[in-house]
């Protein structure tokens, strides 16, 4: 049985979301220093919409343009955000014309379509990447070509049902039983909506809501 965890939100606009905790790796994770914070407050878990952490060099997520069926990994801009200017690394070219490993802007891969986030990449170091391969529960980024904006900055919305991501694995970066801090920044449509922010639980186990 694996450990997961799951960011799954019903009608929610969720721009961050860090999972800190007692840290039993060897190495420890990167520095939220994005957040003006120090080398002694890390998270084991980093997902964002902003750049949380210098040490981090990847990608920010991964999204399809559910018109063409391309894929790519969009980069954070100068500015460490996901915007029209970032630059998107083709990684499955679908029936766009694009190729594999092509770069375009993220402005030009969105243009006119629904876009979808597959992967949402770990900051923290320990690569424990969020991802959804189900193309129905997979959260969007851009509605009709348009971003998702809330306070001006850019954010990906879960729409309910079954929409969420999932990291399996992540009992390797705090020890479980310790517990830890959870720290989101976003905004649910209706307060009644609200359902589990994140779930913890083992596969075919006993499963705990946040």
């Amino acid at each position: 049985m694996k450990l997961k965890l799951t960011i799954k939100i019903s009608l929610c606009l969720l721009l961050t979301f860090i999972f800190s905790a007692i840290e039993v790796n060897a190495t420890p994770g990167n520095t939220l220093d994005g957040l003006g914070l120090n080398s002694s407050v890390r998270g084991v878990r980093i997902y964002s919409v902003r750049k949380l952490s210098s040490t981090y060099s990847g990608a920010a997520i991964r999204v399809r343009n559910a018109n063409n069926s391309a894929e790519g990994d969009v980069a954070f801009d100068a500015n460490g955000k996901i915007s029209a200017t970032s630059n998107v690394t083709i990684t499955v070219a679908g029936f766009s014309g694009y190729s594999v490993s092509q770069v375009v802007s993220f402005a030009t891969f969105y243009s006119g379509a629904d876009v979808y986030v597959t992967i949402w990449y770990d900051q923290s170091g320990y690569g424990a990447n969020a991802t959804q391969a189900t193309a129905s529960n997979q959260p969007n980024i851009v509605n009709a070509g348009v971003i998702n904006v809330q306070n001006g900055q850019t954010t990906i919305i879960f729409a309910g049902g079954y929409q969420g991501l999932t990291a399996t694995g992540y009992s390797s970066a705090f020890d479980n039983s310790n517990g830890g801090t959870l720290c989101t920044v976003g905004r649910c449509n209706a307060e009644y909506r609200w359902q589990g922010l994140a779930q913890q639980g083992r596969e075919n186990g006993t499963a705990h809501w946040g």
